[in-house]
């Protein structure tokens, strides 16, 4: 199994100089003789008119990839650094869009993620992840806290720390949504 990082920056495989491009923006692998394509951005990629953002999905050799949803995939770069995969029969190819690979617990395999299913992030991301989530649920609960405190007492303050509670709140329930 070989991969294929493209990105802005000068450490990946295939450079890309375009500031859309995330600096570790995708990755292209190849295993078993077929392409995989993982986004590993923030603003995600196309696939073939498909959307997908922080996913590994299974790719034909001439699928038409967007990164950052404007830059074309430049797949004569890929094909010099990986070998051509075997051909696929029509079906094949139709039942990978209908079926996205899937690790050994049936999950779809995501970003940080092998093909077992075993996580590859450093512990640094683990722990931001873990200071992120506990920020987004004290914001919106201090805020609604101290409304509740100050609303008698001290009106302006109040109304202020309810609007922060609120509209963390919201950017919380739309970032779940997304």
């Amino acid at each position: 199994m070989r991969t294929v990082s493209i990105g802005r920056s000068s450490e990946c495989d295939i450079v890309i100089s375009d500031s859309n491009v995330s600096r570790k923006h995708a990755e292209i692998t190849l295993s078993n003789g077929q392409y995989y394509f993982t986004d590993l951005s923030s603003n995600g990629s196309t696939v073939d008119g498909i959307t997908i953002r922080n996913k590994r999905i299974a790719v034909r050799s001439n699928a038409r990839i967007l990164l950052a949803n404007k830059v074309s995939l430049p797949w004569s770069r890929v094909f010099q650094l990986l070998p051509a995969p075997r051909q696929l029969s029509d079906e094949d190819e139709t039942s990978l869009y209908n079926n996205p690979p899937a690790n050994n617990s049936g999950r779809n395999n995501y970003a940080g993620s092998d093909s077992a299913g075993n996580s590859n992030n450093t512990a640094s991301e683990d722990s931001l992840g873990f200071w992120w989530g506990l920020l987004s649920f004290l914001i919106p609960f201090v805020g609604f806290i101290m409304y509740f405190i100050w609303k008698d007492e001290y009106p302006n303050k109040a109304a202020t720390a309810g609007f922060i509670g609120l509209i963390s709140f919201g950017i919380n329930l739309v970032t779940l949504l997304l």
